[in-house]
């Protein structure tokens, strides 16, 4: 007991070092102390909930916050106010992240150390709670000197360009992946209701080893609940069960790989895997679909691709952390391991086009804090992430690819 509360209070002591030099507004180290050491209390277990207490703020109040971690406004504050209204302040300050004097992951991982030690628990609702319960005197990270609004609002305006770029691509993949499943299931079942066969096979597959597979019972849940949910469509006026081509066509993109996962649960994935060039990343096709599926949600919800950063745990069992970087080297890998046909070339190539020239923009020195941020948390585009991005145009990309960039 001694020993985990000197940890407790080192650990404690550390955070506070953290937070002094880089944050704003920060009390002194004894009423830090006290403040952290009380917050446990409020901290939620995973059986109950907290209520989130943050003041209500309007554009103003986000303008004198602002001002006092150091962001410049050069006589604009309105403009930000409309701006904020338009876009709301909690979706724009993922664009001041570049302009922070510190990684705020940083402060995330102290504060994991300290809920470690006190309670055994380091969820992400632990840190999320126990900043809540001290809302009003947690810390503000300091923002670097020079920063100005703009630089945060032109990082905005170079989100939504490489959204824009990258929505391209992953729609050519979602919908060639629909059609191809259309033409497999087609011939394959020789019917156009592929799914009902996959239905009945999985009845004579031994049932109990499934239900004890929870993912695999979800995702059986799931087809039953898509099937039914068309019940009520138009097309069920004609037809007892809807055609392959209409349930596909029709799904979302989560739906889709839910398919793709019952045909390996039925031991029938090679009839997909052999329409594409995967050599040795064969047993990664449904990892490959499950980024792409992310990066197509981030960009059509609007959430930031500047600091994408998707963890997913591979077959292997390791946990990988999948940023922008990585995310575009997946993209060209794809275009190379799809089907060959004029429209991926057309599609490519544009993507190709509006890509370069959307890097050659970002060499402007405005950039600078954004390229500095990218670095520090692992994203480059150095000599080898060049090196790594020749091979997936070759189809040659290791898989997975580490926080450095480089195959494991």
């Amino acid at each position: 007991m001694y020993d985990k509360e000197v940890k407790l209070v080192n650990s404690i002591h550390d955070l506070y070092e953290i937070v002094s030099q880089n944050c704003i507004e920060i009390p002194d180290r004894d009423s830090f102390i006290e403040l952290v050491r009380s917050s446990f209390e409020n901290i939620s277990d995973r059986r109950s909930k907290t209520k989130f207490n943050h003041p209500v703020l309007n554009g103003e109040d986000f303008v004198d916050i602002l001002k006092k971690r150091g962001l410049t406004f050069d006589k604009n504050e309105a403009e930000f106010i409309n701006f904020i209204d338009s876009v709301n302040y909690h979706r724009f300050k993922n664009y001041l992240k570049p302009l922070l004097v510190i990684d705020s992951r940083k402060i995330d991982n102290s504060i994991k150390k300290v809920i470690k030690i006190a309670r055994g628990i380091h969820s992400s609702a632990d840190i999320e709670s126990f900043k809540n319960s001290i809302a009003h005197s947690f810390p503000n990270i300091k923002i670097k000197k020079g920063a100005s609004w703009e630089i945060a609002y032109s990082y905005y305006l170079i989100d939504a360009q490489l959204r824009e770029i990258v929505l391209s691509a992953v729609c050519y993949f979602e919908i060639t992946l629909r059609s191809i499943l259309v033409d497999i299931f087609k011939y394959e079942y020789k019917n156009h209701h592929g799914y009902k066969a996959i239905i009945d096979e999985l009845k004579v597959v031994d049932l109990c080893s499934i239900k004890e597979n929870k993912s695999s019972k979800i995702i059986i849940d799931r087809l039953y609940k898509l099937i039914n949910n068309y019940s009520k469509s138009k097309i069920m006026k004609y037809y007892e069960a809807p055609p392959m081509h209409y349930l596909l066509e029709e799904s979302s993109f989560g739906n889709i790989i839910d398919i793709i996962k019952l045909l390996y649960l039925v031991k029938k994935e090679d009839i997909l895997l052999c329409k594409f060039k995967l050599g040795d990343n064969r047993n990664y096709f449904t990892d490959f679909m499950i980024i792409i599926k992310t990066l197509r949600n981030n960009c059509a919800h609007n959430k930031s691709l500047l600091a994408f950063n998707y963890v997913r745990k591979i077959k292997t069992g390791v946990s990988i952390n999948h940023n922008i970087s990585h995310a575009l080297l997946i993209i060209e890998y794809l275009f190379f391991a799809f089907p060959n046909s004029k429209i991926k070339q057309d599609i490519k190539a544009q993507y190709r086009k509006k890509l370069s020239a959307f890097f050659i923009d970002m060499k402007n020195p405005k950039n600078d804090f954004l390229i500095g941020y990218w670095r520090q948390i692992g994203i480059e585009y150095g000599e080898y992430y060049m090196n790594l991005y020749k091979k997936a145009i070759r189809g040659d990309l290791p898989f997975p690819i580490n926080r450095t960039g480089e195959g494991s």
